[in-house]
């Protein structure tokens, strides 16, 4: 509990100062900011020997590792989840929650209407199951000559 602190920032302003963690984690946050402005913008945070790793959308794979070498990081490996593991392990029990919620409030229709983003999330699955693969890119901050 001494050397781990989780907080609640804005990833568009994060106000830490430069190089003030040995890893970033981004657990699919990092869209939020745009994948190539989110490694530029985080790279100030990290230590020189410090390291990046983010869990993001497959899509685009070969651009991102692209852009993970032209924003002053050395990739250290990456792996992509098997789709079954969002189908398994999120989208299967968040629809069986979502199917006991709207049974449950089948006459509520505010419920309901919060309800529905959730649904149709889980719906979209069975229409493009292949939108729902991710990766996760584990790098280390490299020496580079680059300005940011």
């Amino acid at each position: 509990t001494d050397r781990v602190k989780a907080v609640n920032r804005s990833m568009m302003d994060l106000g830490f100062p430069e190089r003030s963690f040995d890893i970033i984690w981004a657990e699919g946050s990092i869209a939020v900011a745009g994948f190539e402005r989110g490694l530029r913008e985080w790279r100030r945070f990290i230590r020189a020997d410090g390291f990046l790793v983010v869990h993001d959308d497959l899509g685009l794979l070969e651009e991102k590792l692209r852009i993970i070498s032209e924003s002053g990081y050395r990739l250290i490996d990456y792996f992509a989840l098997d789709e079954n593991v969002w189908r398994n392990e999120y989208y299967g029990p968040l629809g069986a929650k979502l199917t006991e919620l709207r049974t449950k409030h089948q006459s509520d229709q505010e419920a309901l209407a919060i309800l529905s983003p959730g649904q149709q999330e889980v719906d979209g699955l069975a229409k493009d199951p292949g939108r729902y693969r991710s990766v996760f890119l584990a790098m280390s901050k490299a020496p580079t000559t680059a300005r940011f």
